[in-house]
């Protein structure tokens, strides 16, 4: 799994060269989100992308998050629908 998981992340640091100035913080955690998440689950599932990651304390609240983080209530329906969809196609035979 690590050997995979380091793959993804040498193609996510070789992409980085067409970025001019990024926010590191960011960038590595979206960077080790993709890469374990590809590792563990295979490549069918599709992650919730950059506004789940940053703002999924306000789901995790659970007060109206529809309301108050309607972008990441909108990823975590996309996440949820990636799932079924990779449940469907029985992707979980390509992760580790």
């Amino acid at each position: 799994m690590y050997e995979i998981m380091l793959r993804g992340l040498l193609a996510i640091v070789n992409d980085m060269a067409n970025d001019k100035a990024v926010d590191f913080n960011a960038w590595l955690r979206h960077a080790i989100t993709i890469a374990s998440t590809n590792a563990t689950y295979g490549r069918l599932l599709k992650c919730g992308g950059r506004e789940l990651e940053r703002n999924v304390a306000l789901l995790l609240a659970n007060i109206v998050p529809w309301l108050i983080a309607p972008e990441t209530w909108n990823a975590w329906k996309v996440l949820c629908a990636a799932f079924k969809d990779y449940f469907d196609l029985r992707g979980y035979e390509d992760g580790s």
